[in-house]
């Protein structure tokens, strides 16, 4: 063999075995990996340049940043024949895989490694073959325990789960040298699992959920479709896929999880990010999919439009979208729209959704910064038949649900279900003081605002009396911070202060001290008001049941 190419390979397996004992001594990969238990390796990936007397090695993919380590190496004008390049591709591989075992149990690498790389020769530049070396112990270690960790965190799992397992487990299950296959179904479960249990943080469930999602679109772009599709990347378009003319049948399972990752790309990830769910959907399509140009057209075509003659209401489960178009501006219209509206939620519609609404009729309700969204608006104009109040009022109860928010409001307009529906009712009729209480109740008052609006328009309307008093302590409850709004001055008569007390008494501390922030500015301000001379002598009793 050729001098020169062993001389080569040489260089370039003891460089990347240098660059692997370098990255162990400044990581200490030991104590790295006890972050998760789903974590046995660090690094699983080397990419090298060999040219120009420089050995060049970098420990991830990334175009930018420069090198972890640039070694000297034999600079010379070389020219090498095609068997050549082969011989010399061949023993790349044969000399990596002597090399890389003395790694297997190690935790500088992960349990599947694979290194690349291009070298020029003269005016020659050629690309290595992709190596590959899965670990034998650490994969079968791995294996177990990830058995172990889906049994008893996810499957009887009670409490939530840590946001880094998350990321190492849905790389795991999508990484088809752990286990040589993918389980589409498993997978699905256990995306829609750890969602669940981690839901009473929505902050920490989004980040689950976005974890989760790119392990899935990583899965599909790079895994996936290179099986059935020519890819070209352009660096300022969009990246072309042409099918291959002799591509193997994509088993059905597989495009499911690429239907189910398009919906979740869809629905979650930012909105440049929609066109590249759609992308996935249409390639599935030409891969065989009869589910996916349904999934573009109504979703997963589980859920049936209905259409009279005073409206048609459509829904699509895949965008989380519900289209109402009002063809007559009537009762009849509203009714059927909120019964098929009712009947999607009780079907296993999305929770969080929204409704694009084409109606003529543009009504709000008299609550200052609720966002004028679609969704408002066909409740707003419901509203407008008291006759439809108890069916709002069944809608409102059926979609009640903490943290689940409509869609199409974000930010400080950002609202739980059944908001607009609430809310309107409760303006409308005393009757409908209970509901408000079940709303409150369930409000995420950490991510959600709309409440303290309602709240001030509430009180407004009816008035602070011993009779408003406890639904007022209701919405206070969920309320964030806010300043004393001016006709909180109503609580201090006699028959107010001692309603409120009697309500105050048996809450905790912190409790108290909301509900007095809300009235009085703060503890402090209330002790100062209630020592004046012109105070309301009930007020002395309010101070002397709260808790220090």
């Amino acid at each position: 063999m050729n001098k020169a190419i062993e001389t080569i390979v040489s260089e370039i397996v003891a460089g990347i075995k240098e660059l692997i004992v370098r990255l162990e001594l400044k990581r200490n990969p030991p104590e790295i990996i006890k972050r998760s238990p789903l974590q046995v390796g660090i690094f699983s990936f080397t990419r090298f340049e060999y040219a120009h007397g420089k050995l060049k090695l970098f420990s991830t993919d990334l175009d930018f940043g420069g090198p972890d380590l640039i070694i000297p190496v034999r600079d010379e004008q070389l020219s090498f024949t095609e068997e050549e390049w082969r011989a010399l591709d061949a023993l790349w591989l044969k000399a990596m895989e002597e090399m890389i075992v003395v790694f297997d149990e190690n935790a500088v690498l992960d349990f599947n490694y694979t290194a690349i790389g291009t070298i020029g020769a003269g005016s020659q530049k050629r690309t290595t073959t992709l190596f590959e070396h899965t670990s034998v112990p650490k994969q079968a270690k791995l294996q177990n325990i990830v058995e172990q960790y889906i049994a008893s965190k996810v499957v009887d799992g009670e409490y939530p789960t840590k946001e880094l397992d998350t990321f190492f487990l849905s790389r795991h299950l999508l990484n088809p040298a752990l286990y040589g296959k993918i389980l589409p179904t498993e997978i699905m479960f256990i995306y829609e699992r750890i969602l669940a249990l981690n839901k009473e943080n929505p902050t920490a469930q989004q980040e689950h959920r976005r974890t989760f999602i790119q392990a899935l679109r990583n899965w599909v772009e790079e895994t996936f479709l290179p099986l059935y599709f020519n890819i070209q990347k352009e660096e300022f378009s969009n990246t072309i896929y042409t099918l291959q003319p002799h591509h193997p049948l994509p088993d059905p399972a597989l495009l499911e999880l690429v239907l189910f990752t398009a919906g979740k790309v869809i629905r979650h990830e930012a909105n440049y990010m929609r066109s590249t769910g759609i992308e996935f959907i249409k390639l599935a399509g030409q891969l065989g999919s009869k589910t996916a140009p349904i999934m573009l057209q109504s979703g997963s075509g589980k859920f049936e439009a209905i259409v009279t003659k005073d409206v048609k209401c459509t829904a699509n489960d895949t965008f989380g979208t519900i289209q109402i178009h009002i063809l007559q501006e009537k009762m009849e219209a509203y009714q059927t729209a909120l019964q098929y509206i009712i009947g999607l939620l009780e079907n296993g519609f999305p929770r969080s959704y929204s409704i694009q609404l084409k109606a003529k009729s543009k009504h709000v309700l008299p609550i200052k910064k609720l966002g004028k969204t679609p969704t408002h608006q066909f409740f707003a104009n419901a509203l407008q038949y008291p006759e439809l109040h108890p069916l709002l009022a069944k809608y409102a109860t059926t979609a009640m649900l903490e943290y689940e928010w409509y869609d199409d409001a974000a930010d400080e307009y950002c609202a739980m279900p059944g908001t607009y529906a609430v809310f309107g009712l409760a303006l409308a009729s005393p009757a409908y003081f209970d509901l408000v209480k079940q709303y409150m109740e369930q409000v995420d008052e950490e991510h959600q605002s709309v409440q303290n609006h309602f709240t001030i328009a509430w009180a407004e309307q009816y008035g602070v009396t011993p009779t408003t008093i406890p639904t007022l302590v209701n919405c206070m409850m969920a309320c964030q911070e806010m300043r004393p709004p001016k006709l909180f001055a109503q609580f201090e008569t006699t028959e107010n202060i001692t309603a409120l007390q009697q309500l105050i008494t048996g809450m905790e501390d912190y409790e108290q001290a909301h509900i007095v922030s809300m009235i009085w500015g703060d503890v402090a301000k209330l002790k100062q008001k209630a020592k004046k001379k012109d105070a309301a002598p009930a007020l002395l009793g309010l101070v002397s049941v709260l808790k220090d």
